[in-house]
């Protein structure tokens, strides 16, 4: 249980304090400094109360989940809080739980009666009040596995996960929950929002000077820019807008060096910020020159991306006089205009700009992706059951300068955390964990040097040159790698085991990789319960050299066995992961070609089909495929097969917006549709 911790009286001494209302011993009504206080000002002072006028702020965790004792109030999945309010009659109280949800909430006055009782069914109490200080307390009854965000606002005293209009400059929200929140037209300025889950949240006319974002998630976030037209029209240049070229380049069959078109603000610092999730592609599937509508003296931020879909980014500038093109921007513009990768690697990938040229070249200059880069845009927190936690992503090993590899620990471990935040929203990572780093990357070529990288860390001597083994061998035999502290100073201790599970391509390799095995083989780890105290947490990391086609393979067939969902269900799923926009996150689509899709087809037919399953080859042997681009095989055979599956959808992500996959995670509900796990 998390108790409230003592601190210092809330006196003259509390006027520096950030949303200070009062201490109910102080013996004076305490003048208010701030719109609103935060949750953390109650746990630091069991006395403390907030002031009629004055927006309160909580982060109701689950009952299995928990925040940091330094912002938590209550016991774990409650919290407790106290307001002074006037003397008034027929005072409402207002109960407004989110979809999904089930809340509570209890009012008592200043005598220690019960003044208010609210749930779900009965969501407001209409009473008399008196002069004083009444105590709150809101319980988290389940519904969702998501700590949520809540504003109590004055006046009708309402407690939402919406606050439009109000004052919330200078708040710390880092990593708390507001999706689907409505923030229109609040003070958000010189707030920090970093890591915080903004999915479907409206911003709409909300003053965002200075806020933070870095981190945050921004899927489907409204009133930010909205995406940049295709086409020009007559009224474009009599208006505040341009008309650009664009003409993405052709650098082999199949393969367009594609453009993306995102509206951004201008950092202090040069750099973008508030990247809108609203944005425009061109060049995709062709090299036909396009024109496109551009704001002037506005900040985009541009990717370019090859066949693979290795992210390269460029913050551009167009020019405020009428026709006179754009330049590179802030920090883009220095002179290197490649630095730094993180915003303008991608810089070299577009013919140079130039003052009188409204056009935009791009061109095949991929250099090697920075791993760590690369890493970080793919790395996915995939699932959790039990304390356990499945990652998806790219290689963890990193290219220097010499060409050599090194296995990059550090980073992989800061992208654990990271995706943990952003999308569990409690911060608690595990403090004892048990590293399965899962390759499933052939052992020749460059793709062998790293595999030799991962075994030798874990303890091994080069390559491995046997596939589905593990370094250390036998199960439970664990190597003792280094211990790493976390942001907020918590050491975790770190024990683990290297395994190869060579993915083979095509129906001949799916046939013969184990993925039946090793789907399995991860469903026991996530199945083991390591939630007791002092457990050790397994953390699973899938991965094969970027993060596409064997890792979603793997991810698809991972979700038919272990979540017992339908084939589109794993599909949209174990396709989803995050892409940096940026400082800002949004989930995209990430689909594997045919050659290993084709694995996951054949597995899911195998797992319906448990008397036959060797039909499932011939069924598939016989199915036609699409062009190189498409995500999977189309059969003509018996729905009954499950080979046949709907994935003309690549681009649409699950989340509470989306009416067939409203879910954001597979650990988000228990209600799937009926698959058919043997």
């Amino acid at each position: 249980m998390n108790y409230f911790k003592m601190s210092i009286l809330c006196g003259l001494v509390a006027l520096s304090f950030i949303g200070c209302g009062g201490s109910d011993d102080s013996g004076i009504e305490m003048t208010s400094v701030s719109s609103y206080v935060h949750e953390r000002e109650f746990a630091k002072d069991i006395d403390f109360f907030a002031q009629p006028d004055q927006v309160v702020v909580l982060n109701l965790e689950t009952a299995n989940d928990s925040v940091s004792d330094d912002e938590d109030t209550g016991g774990i999945g409650d919290d407790e809080f106290k307001i002074r309010l006037k003397e008034a009659t027929g005072h409402e109280f207002k109960l407004n739980v989110p979809a999904g949800d089930r809340f509570t909430m209890a009012v008592t006055g200043p005598n220690g009666a019960v003044v208010a009782l609210l749930d779900r069914d009965n969501p407001s109490a209409t009473v008399d009040v008196g002069e004083g200080i009444h105590s709150f307390a809101i319980t988290h009854g389940g519904g969702t596995v998501r700590n949520r965000t809540l504003f109590i606002r004055p006046g009708s005293t309402t407690v939402s996960k919406d606050c439009p209009g109000c004052n919330l400059s200078g708040i710390n929200l880092q990593s708390h929950n507001l999706s689907e929140a409505d923030m229109t037209g609040a003070d958000l300025s010189n707030a920090d929002l970093s890591n915080a889950n903004l999915e479907y949240a409206d911003v709409t006319d909300s003053v965002r000077q200075g806020t933070k974002m870095e981190n945050a998630v921004v899927t489907g976030i409204r009133g930010t820019y909205p995406a940049p037209k295709k086409g020009c029209d007559a009224s474009t240049e009599a208006g505040a807008f341009s008309c650009y070229q664009v003409t993405p380049k052709k650098c082999a069959p199949n393969d367009y060096a594609a453009i993306t078109f995102c509206q951004c603000d201008k950092g202090s610092d040069g750099s973008p910020t508030n990247v809108s999730p609203n944005c425009l592609t061109i060049g995709e599937n062709s090299d036909k020159t396009e024109q496109i509508t551009l704001g002037y003296d506005n900040y985009y931020y541009v990717t370019i991306e090859n066949y693979a879909k290795n992210p390269y980014h460029c913050f551009i500038h167009t020019f405020k006089t009428m026709g006179k093109g754009w330049s590179y921007a802030g920090t883009c513009g220095d002179s290197s205009p490649i630095k730094p990768k993180t915003t303008c690697g991608g810089c070299q990938c577009m013919d140079p700009p130039a003052t009188d040229n409204r056009a935009f070249r791009t061109n095949c200059n991929f250099e090697p992706s920075n791993n760590s880069d690369l890493l970080n845009n793919r790395f996915y927190l995939l699932d959790k059951q039990n304390g356990n936690l499945l990652f998806r992503g790219p290689t963890p090993c990193k290219e220097n300068e010499d060409k050599s590899y090194t296995f990059d620990y550090q980073d992989v471990m800061k992208n654990f955390q990271e995706r943990y935040q952003q999308q569990v929203h409690d911060g608690n990572f595990p403090d004892k964990i048990i590293f399965l780093d899962i390759s499933l990357t052939s052992n020749g070529s460059d793709q062998g040097a790293m595999l030799a990288k991962e075994n030798e860390f874990f303890g091994g001597t080069g390559k491995p040159t046997t596939s589905y083994t593990s370094q250390p061998q036998g199960e439970g035999n664990y190597y003792d790698l280094s211990s790493f502290t976390t942001k907020s100073g918590q050491t975790v201790t770190v024990k683990g085991q290297f395994w190869w599970w060579y993915m083979k391509p095509k129906l001949e390799g799916a046939q013969s990789s184990q993925i039946d095995e090793l789907a399995q083989k991860i469903g026991d780890w996530m199945e083991t319960d390591n939630t007791g105290e002092g457990a050790f947490h397994y953390v699973i990391y899938i991965h094969c050299h970027v993060g596409c086609d064997r890792t979603g393979e793997v991810a698809i067939s991972y979700l038919l066995k272990n979540r017992n969902m339908s084939s589109n269900e794993a599909y949209v799923y174990g396709s989803t992961i995050f892409q940096l926009a940026g400082t800002s996150w949004i989930r995209g689509r990430l689909a594997p070609n045919n050659d290993y899709a084709i694995g996951a087809a054949r597995y899911n037919c195998r797992l319906c089909n448990s008397t036959s399953p060797d039909d499932c080859d011939k069924l598939l042997s016989t199915c036609s495929y699409s062009p190189v681009n498409g995500p999977f095989p189309n059969c003509n055979c018996d729905d009954q097969q499950m080979t046949c599956w709907d994935f003309s959808d690549t681009t649409s992500v699950p989340g509470p917006k989306n009416t067939v996959y409203p879910n954001p995670y597979p650990w988000s509900t228990t209600k799937w549709s009926p698959g058919c796990t043997q």
